[in-house]
């Protein structure tokens, strides 16, 4: 479009059919208000502000015309006169939201498990960061922060008798049970293979998560993934403490995960920072 001082239309294209429904013509020498809507330029309005007053701008915004959500990258071009003065504005929208479509779902490839729709190590490790972060702001309330490590057991004997045409399915049905089974603001992943995490926040003491872990384990008996009779081995790591290196409660978690596997698999163990507390 061409806009004028006066933030009159001088000049569109037939884009303006296409996303505002508009005959061209007939929108010639209207103030941009009452073509576009006042909710639409009080939007842009810092930008046309700017560049009405000489200054080049580039931005990208989100709009919804004639009911569709397009994501649009503007530029406003002042027209400057012989006298130095702002004429108008030369603007250039294009629509983008294929792009940005695309961009979402990259970084959600890029953050999540292609098998299980999970998320992957790289959004755990930034979930668990998040999460000491409003474990240090809970620690005077008395919140518990814990960490569940699990996996399937004897996991790769499945693979090897039956294939990963039973494997995959497992898997994936084992996070969906998982899923399901703790609360929808607790965190869960898949960090590898059979491997999968849980961070438990906001818990008002270290024997909530082993209820939780006791219960994970019953579910996961009860199942029959691929028609396939499978067990869960748990290892819990809860912290008290804001301060805990998030590595540090990983190894903890670990250490307990080993323990249920030598107690016997098919159970839990927990560990509390910074003793030991192991239960089976």
């Amino acid at each position: 479009t061409y806009i004028d001082a006066d933030r009159r239309l001088r000049y569109t294209n037939e884009t303006m059919r296409s996303w505002f429904g508009l005959d061209p013509q007939a929108v010639m020498g209207l103030h941009i208000d009452d073509v576009f809507g006042l909710e639409s330029t009080a939007q842009r309005s810092a930008q046309l502000a700017l560049a009405l007053g000489g200054e080049r701008v580039e931005f990208e915004i989100t709009s919804t015309l004639l009911g569709k959500q397009r994501h649009l990258r503007s530029i406003y071009v002042p027209d400057v006169g012989p006298d130095g003065r702002v004429q108008g504005i030369f603007t250039l929208s294009i629509d983008i939201t294929v792009m940005k479509q695309a961009e979402a779902q990259l970084a959600r490839l890029a953050s999540s498990d292609a098998l299980t729709g999970l998320p992957n190590r790289r959004e755990f490790d930034q979930a668990l960061a998040g999460a000491f972060a409003r474990q240090r702001r809970q620690v005077r309330e008395g919140r518990v922060l814990a960490l569940l490590f699990l996996d399937i057991d004897r996991f790769k004997s499945i693979n090897d008798t039956h294939g990963h045409g039973v494997g995959d399915p497992v898997l994936r049905e084992f996070a969906i049970l998982l899923r399901r089974t703790v609360r929808g603001s607790d965190h869960v992943a898949r960090i590898a293979g059979d491997e999968f995490v849980a961070v438990l926040e906001g818990l008002n003491r270290p024997e909530e998560a082993e209820q939780v872990a006791a219960k994970i384990v019953e579910a996961v008996r009860a199942a029959r993934p691929a028609d396939v009779a499978i067990t869960t081995s748990i290892g819990i790591a809860s912290v008290a403490d804001g301060e805990v290196p998030p590595p540090d409660l990983i190894a903890l978690a670990d250490r307990a995960l080993y323990q249920a596997k030598h107690q016997g698999r098919d159970g839990w163990a927990a560990l509390r920072w910074p003793g030991p507390d192991l239960r089976a």
